[in-house]
């Protein structure tokens, strides 16, 4: 096995290897996998304000209730009051493909009130995606994140912009606020002035619903179990793709080796070739898709192969959802991409090493592949998943003959 390093202090447990093969890394448990030291004082500086400006607007929400004497909820469920609410606020400042997790419950709150007018509050840069879903009726992209970098602090305009955003949502007099996930997108959900407020997490002053994800929960289930506590079992909304598939790129297999939010969820290149290269010899079209940043990898995966099709850098968000449709098959990492396909319903295959499988894997027709190995998932929301060991092993160990035999079944090749 590659990069054996029995000094290590991780144990690994890969199915069918026997634990006394040579080359197995032989090492003291790790309870905890430290973060990555590159970005230790940003994650200094972001937390400190975190822990000071967000719980302070939690405290400013709850005061506000009481001098405003707003009705509090009768009860905990998520909407507890006889009439139908017309406006909802679903707020979400994360990842693009987090986003994309989130729309199965705002499809719930739709099917629940049919005539309920769903706004989405995401990062910049995340619309053009969630306009595709049905469910949601208007998306405002925002820059509220860039507030918690130390750097925010000497940008009054930043906070300018922020407060603007903040008095345009206290306007609206939304009836529901949903925070998905994360102390900003708490905050806002607490300031907004909303009749009910919902909450992801514990402990947030001013939200009349919460809940904290359990261990081994799929992200979907638990957002659909907070917006919609009766139906936690709905079925995923329908995204329609917005643009026509480009010519020749139907019914391909589509490849998604980006790794854009951390470098530790990178599959070796040369083991993006191989895979590529033996669907091309099976009959399916293979296509590697990626954003700007990606075209070099993309580069190296697809050179001198003319059997690989590289649209790495050529597809905007639309068109990328309109060759994914018409996709027989999706393999990529744990990113963007593989949620995206999952809820456009095309068989997709998702390779996970530092981040949890349980809590992210495609669903509907979809399969999740990792290996055992002690140290992962070691994803820390706080940063970038970012191998602290410096050798992903979680990953160069996902032979790519279990990934090529798991592709081809799913493909019905």
């Amino acid at each position: 096995m590659p990069g054996a390093d029995p000094d290590r202090n991780r144990s690994v447990n890969i199915p069918g290897v026997d634990p006394a093969a040579p080359g197995r890394r032989i090492a003291r448990p790790r309870p905890v996998t430290p973060l990555p030291s590159r970005g230790r004082l940003r994650r200094f500086c972001k937390g400190v304000l975190r822990s000071i400006l967000l719980p302070i607007a939690g405290a400013a929400a709850a005061a506000e209730r009481r001098v405003r004497r707003l009705p509090a909820a009768p009860d905990a469920t998520p909407w507890p009051y006889p009439e139908s609410p017309r406006k909802a606020l679903i707020v979400r400042l994360d990842l693009l493909g987090d986003c994309l997790l989130t729309l199965p419950a705002a499809a719930a709150l739709k099917r629940a009130h049919p005539g309920l007018h769903i706004t989405f509050l995401a990062s910049r840069g995340a619309g053009e995606l969630l306009r595709l879903s049905p469910a949601v009726d208007e998306v405002i992209e925002c820059d509220l994140p860039g507030l918690t970098h130390i750097r925010a602090l000497s940008d009054p305009g930043g906070w300018r912009s922020g407060a603007r955003l903040l008095a345009r949502l206290r306007r609206a007099r939304f009836d529901i606020a949903v925070s998905a996930y994360g102390p900003l997108a708490r905050a806002v959900v607490s300031l907004s002035l909303a009749r009910h407020r919902i909450a992801d997490g514990r402990g947030w002053p001013g939200a009349d619903r919460e809940r904290r994800i359990r261990p081994g929960e799929h992200e979907i289930d638990h957002l659909l179990t907070l917006v919609d506590g009766a139906n936690p079992d709905a079925p995923q909304p329908v995204l329609v793709p917005a643009e026509p598939t480009p010519a020749g790129l139907a019914g391909g297999a589509v490849l998604c080796p980006g790794t854009r939010s951390g470098s530790a969820k990178a599959w070796p290149s040369a083991s993006w070739t191989r895979l590529a290269m033996e669907l091309a010899r099976r009959g399916l079209n293979p296509l590697v898709v990626g954003a700007e940043g990606e075209v070099e990898l993309a580069n190296g995966i697809c050179a001198n192969r003319p059997q690989i099709v590289n649209l790495a850098g050529k597809l905007s968000l639309g068109q990328l959802a309109a060759v994914i449709s018409q996709a027989r098959l999706v393999v990529g990492v744990d990113s963007m991409p593989i949620h995206l396909a999952s809820l456009l319903g095309v068989p997709t295959l998702g390779l996970f090493g530092p981040t949890d499988p349980g809590r992210y894997r495609p669903r509907g027709d979809g399969r999740a592949l990792a290996i055992g190995i002690g140290c992962a998932p070691c994803y820390d929301q706080r940063a970038p998943p970012e191998c602290p060991f410096g050798d992903r092993l979680c990953m160069a160990w996902l032979e790519p003959d279990r990934v090529i035999a798991e592709a081809l079944e799913l493909a019905g090749a």
